[in-house]
């Protein structure tokens, strides 16, 4: 049976969050705390029953779940008050041209998502969209087939991030972006996959900024 800092860490890497942001929400001053608790260093004495319920609503479950009690495929994956602040996002089977300008028509949405606000961070000034992983080319970041990456719209690439990026306005990849001797490159984090150069004959824009991975969700349907 796994340890209660062990149901921690599998709920926060579902989510996609670091320990920075789950030591923030939970109202610790720094990701070591955290880190100890996942470990189990820190756990002899037990989480007080105020921060058992504090984790639990930061990562979206139950205190039940974090104790053991009760599978985390409960219908009560997520708390009621969870579930009453949602914010509504868009998934595209494939990335269309447009929505990198800041719009998109309806037909090119292949399904919507609610996601709770407690749990991911949400700008109400921006706009956010959604895409199913497929394949193993970031893999080296924990990004797997059928996971759900969520982006938020930007064209500002900056060295190092993690982006959907527009090429030719045909294909769109979801890469680490490098800027090395005056070149770009779009690379995977998967070994296995070479770089991708980007040529000054193509057309080339980012499209979104990678925000979370969210393991496990449900869609509307």
């Amino acid at each position: 049976m796994s340890t209660i800092g062990e149901r921690i860490r599998s709920r926060r890497i579902a989510l996609g969050m670091t320990q920075e942001e789950l030591a923030e929400r939970v109202g610790y001053e720094s990701k070591s705390t955290i880190n100890k608790i996942e470990s189990g260093v820190n756990t002899k004495r037990g989480l007080s029953q105020s921060k058992i319920k504090a984790f639990a609503d930061a990562l979206g479950t139950t205190p039940a779940y974090i104790m053991g009690w009760e599978n985390e495929s409960s219908s009560d994956l997520f708390p009621i008050n969870i579930m009453s602040r949602m914010v509504r996002i868009p998934i595209f089977k494939n990335i269309p041209a447009s929505c990198g300008y800041g719009s998109w028509a309806e037909d090119e949405v292949v399904d919507y998502i609610s996601l709770p606000s407690s749990v991911y961070r949400f700008d109400k000034h921006k706009k956010y969209f959604g895409q199913i992983a497929e394949g193993d080319s970031m893999t080296g970041i924990d990004i797997n087939d059928g996971d759900l990456l969520v982006f938020e719209q930007h064209n500002a690439p900056e060295n190092n991030m993690v982006g959907v990026f527009s090429i030719n306005n045909e294909k769109c990849f979801c890469k680490r972006i490098k800027f090395i001797d005056d070149k770009i490159y779009l690379v995977s984090a998967n070994d296995n996959y070479m770089p991708i150069e980007v040529t000054s004959d193509m057309e080339f824009r980012m499209v979104g900024l990678l925000k979370y991975i969210v393991k496990e969700f449900r869609q509307e349907y």
